[in-house]
């Protein structure tokens, strides 16, 4: 199982850095509980497939039960 915990490294795509404020609010709000936040980058992109304002890429790390 994956918990936000396990999130390592968070790659923002914004369509406009305009809504970098509400997008920080966000990641801030998704984030509160871990102890250590995940590395971030923002890419500001001049259009994303279908449309989208935002995407965001998350990686993260997995160690099975023993």
């Amino acid at each position: 199982m994956l918990f936000r915990s396990n999130v390592v490294q968070v790659t923002v795509y914004v369509s406009d850095m305009e809504y970098w404020s509400e997008v920080n609010t966000a990641y801030s709000e998704f984030f509160a509980q871990v102890a250590v936040k995940p590395a971030r980058a923002v890419v500001p992109v001049k259009e994303m497939f279908s449309g989208s304002r935002v995407e965001i890429q998350a990686i993260a790390y997995f160690e099975p039960s023993k």
